[in-house]
């Protein structure tokens, strides 16, 4: 188990430039819609593939799962949709996003974000996982932005997809 979980660290291409994402940008590929996501967004985000990695933490499988699920209750379904499924299995394949387990450092910080006072443990793991493998972290969430801002951490790293094509040119 354990050579087996090694195995799954961290990917890298040397040319690539590492985006760790925010679980909101995979909920389309479980057929999750997203208001502040448009399809011709979601496409720019595909786009650059050849020249961003995208990175996702494994932690944040739980929450993508718990969306899927949440979805497919307020829709009154007995299990998730055939896409959501698939949508999974393309994610744990590596297929367009590279899960990733993270940095024992990077729990470190992902506490120490908990413990200042933000209490969405998923997207401190994900700045974390950011931060300490020297990647972007692509969000939409103003409000952890705004906390990251009052505590005096680094708001260089994080964007959002608008930010996609000057991250390529600055990478």
């Amino acid at each position: 188990m354990r050579e087996s979980l090694r195995s799954c660290r961290r990917r890298t291409h040397p040319k690539k430039t590492r985006v760790v994402v925010d679980s909101t940008y995979l909920l389309p590929s479980l057929g999750i819609s997203i208001k502040n996501l448009k399809t011709e967004d979601v496409q720019l985000i595909s786009k650059f593939r050849e020249n961003i990695e995208y990175c996702y933490p494994a932690p944040l499988l739980t929450e993508l799962v718990a969306k899927a699920a949440k979805e497919a209750s307020k829709k009154k379904l007995k299990s998730l949709p055939g896409e959501a499924v698939e949508g999974f299995k393309a994610l744990l394949a590596g297929l367009g996003v590279a899960v990733e387990l993270p940095d024992p450092n990077g729990l470190m910080l992902a506490a120490e974000l908990w413990i200042k006072g933000h209490r969405d443990i998923m997207d401190n793991i994900a700045y974390a996982h950011a931060v300490k493998t020297q990647a972007y972290f692509m969000t939409m969430d103003d409000a952890f932005k705004h906390f990251l801002s009052e505590k005096d951490y680094t708001l260089d790293i994080v964007i959002t997809h608008l930010d996609l094509k000057n991250v390529i040119k600055n990478g």
